[in-house]
């Protein structure tokens, strides 16, 4: 009996430890297929978070006015479909000032942003929607982006460069803003998204003071 039960003992224990090394496999396994299938890449200085939501990317020169509003609108109405980023070929130093006012203007707080270069995400991030929301940007923007299924053009006048009193120049951040707001809509009514936002729901925002 004792010989039987000291046979139970060590079975038990090689079953304890089988248990723990198919564990650890699977373990391994599960994130390598999650690398391999959403490969966003592991930057300097640590690991960048998993998401299972298709990568967004605005591009834009500085990165500090339509693409930065342009990540601010489509992450306040679908960041919980998209994993929103936006970047530039030559970054300013700075988000300009009055694209966090006419966003926080419509209750989207983009004060802690920064601009970021495009070295940041090329080769990196698995992007699967590239907009590139200026014309100078379009000529030197990546013509093939590693893994990118759509890549949008959208020509949107840049509002620092109008010349006039600072109100009008507010006037002109507002426009862009509203007019981001409408391209994203549309542009998230030709995908297969079941819970893109309404136009109503966009109204709202671009209303809400």
């Amino acid at each position: 009996m004792r010989r039987w039960a000291a046979v139970g003992l060590a079975v038990g224990a090689e079953l304890r430890l089988l248990q723990a090394r198919l564990s650890a496999f699977c373990l391994v396994h599960t994130y390598s297929s999650i690398i391999l299938l959403n490969p966003v890449g592991i930057p300097p200085g640590g690991v960048t978070p998993i998401s299972w939501n298709p990568a967004v990317l605005f591009f834009g020169v500085e990165n500090s006015s339509r693409s930065q509003i342009a990540e601010g609108l489509l992450r306040s109405l679908a960041g919980h479909l998209f994993d929103v980023h936006s970047a530039g070929t030559a970054p300013a130093e700075r988000v300009h000032p009055l694209a966090v006012q006419v966003m926080a203007e419509v209750g989207i707080d983009i004060s802690s942003a920064v601009p970021k270069t495009s070295a940041k995400y090329l080769g990196r991030l698995h992007v699967r929607h590239l907009i590139i929301v200026c014309e100078q940007d379009e000529k030197q923007s990546p013509r093939i982006f590693p893994g990118a299924l759509t890549r949008e053009f959208w020509p949107l006048k840049n509002p620092k460069d109008f010349e006039g009193p600072s109100d009008e120049l507010l006037v002109q951040f507002r426009q862009v803003r509203d007019e981001m707001m409408q391209r994203i809509l549309q542009w998230l009514s030709t995908l297969p998204v079941k819970s893109a936002p309404s136009r109503s729901e966009l109204d709202r925002i671009v209303t809400r003071q």
